[in-house]
């Protein structure tokens, strides 16, 4: 989840560098497994503060901006710098050197070894480890429950460069520009548009997990992409923000309220459930708006300078976000498995202590799977092209 490898470590007073951005994964990663340990212990349900562990779920937005902005980026740097883009066999072979192999291993020890799992025939093996599930009514939250989104991902990655070659066509001059702005805004109106017919026809609501459904979000990563390049080689706009760059507190107090806003003022349930519109949509672009906020003091201003930026460049934090796909893929399946040897006489462990260990436990894991699986397969991916040439 969330785009490129790892940032750790590079230049933040060079153009084009990104420290902050695995704290922001390490961040939105603690977001989805805190939800999921609020369902599993039943925090979400049974005090006040489920109301605000319910809306940690918007973790998942946070990670889809975040690839939004680092995997467009490179083709906004190719296009108004008038060099080719990576071929498209290049991106989708490091897309699925990066998703698919830690993902069939989780897939196929949480089924096959821990057993909390079951896939019936060759038809549920084909879906869950192609990651397929989606397109299944009746398979969309099965296998690992928060693969949904890894499938939503999958189609963002296999449509990228299809989009960034038909915007990149043509003169590239100083029309350029102007052409990534309608392209993103077409894509962010589109998402809007299909997300009001699956609320005025007769449409199966599972059809929300779909990338025309999260389009937006995408998009909304893709706009940061878009206004960083720009600023880089135009030059015009950059005292407003940098302005946001001095201040990244107020950014991400800004976060914090919209996150209040999100949690207490729409009636939102605590669990899955058929949304009203205006429940929908307050959901949904409010949780963009948040991560939105979040993810700018980590494109514009000086990387290091800031309270913000220190705490998503600490040393815990970025070890947190360089394994933040495993913790993704196996926080359930861990916090599941404590909570049944420690869970006591009535089988259940406190909130606190089972979000605690869970993260302390799935990091080792995550940090094995990064070891043993991940790491071993980026270096099979094969990119001619330096990280720092591409941005």
């Amino acid at each position: 989840m969330g785009g490129l490898e790892s940032q750790a470590g590079r230049d933040a007073r060079q153009p084009g560098r990104f420290p902050c951005f695995d704290g922001l994964r390490a961040l939105a990663a603690t977001m989805v497994l805190l939800v999921h340990a609020s369902i599993i212990t039943g925090a979400i349900d049974s005090n006040r503060a489920g109301e605000f562990l319910a809306r940690t779920d918007s973790g998942v937005v946070l990670f889809f901006l975040i690839s939004g902005f680092l995997l467009y980026r490179p083709y906004v740097i190719d296009h108004l710098g008038g060099r080719p883009a990576l071929p498209v066999a290049s991106f989708w072979r490091r897309r699925v050197l990066r998703i698919f192999p830690a993902y069939w291993v989780a897939l196929f020890l949480i089924v096959y070894v821990l057993h909390q799992k079951t896939l019936h025939g060759p038809g549920d093996i084909v879906m869950f480890f192609g990651l397929l599930q989606i397109y299944d009514p009746h398979r969309v939250l099965g296998g690992l429950t928060q693969a949904w989104s890894l499938c939503t991902e999958i189609a963002f990655y296999l449509s990228l460069p299809l989009y960034a070659w038909v915007i990149g066509r043509g003169d590239r001059g100083s029309g350029q520009l102007r052409r990534e702005w309608i392209g993103v805004a077409v894509l962010f109106a589109a998402s809007l548009g299909f997300r009001f017919g699956i609320r005025a026809g007769d449409i199966d609501p599972f059809v929300r997990n779909s990338l025309p459904a999260w389009l937006d979000m995408f998009a909304l990563g893709m706009a940061l992409a878009v206004a960083s390049v720009g600023l880089e080689r135009m030059g015009r706009g950059r005292r407003a923000i940098d302005a946001i760059g001095r201040h990244p507190a107020l950014c991400w107090m800004g976060a914090a309220l919209t996150f209040v806003i999100v949690s207490t003022q729409f009636n939102l349930p605590r669990h899955a459930a058929v949304l009203k519109a205006s429940q929908d949509f307050g959901e949904h672009y409010l949780y963009g708006l948040m991560s939105l906020l979040l993810i700018l003091p980590a494109v514009f201003g000086p990387q290091g300078q800031g309270l913000v930026r220190r705490v998503l460049q600490n040393r815990a934090v970025v070890a947190v976000g360089v394994v933040s796909y495993g913790v993704y893929l196996w926080h359930i399946a861990i916090m599941v498995q404590l909570n049944q040897w420690f869970g006591g006489l009535h089988g259940v462990m406190p909130f606190v202590a089972l979000a605690v260990l869970g993260l302390g436990a799935t990091y080792l894991v995550a940090l094995a799977s990064y070891v043993l699986v991940e790491k071993p397969a980026l270096k099979l991916k094969g990119d001619p092209t330096p990280a720092p040439a591409r941005g």
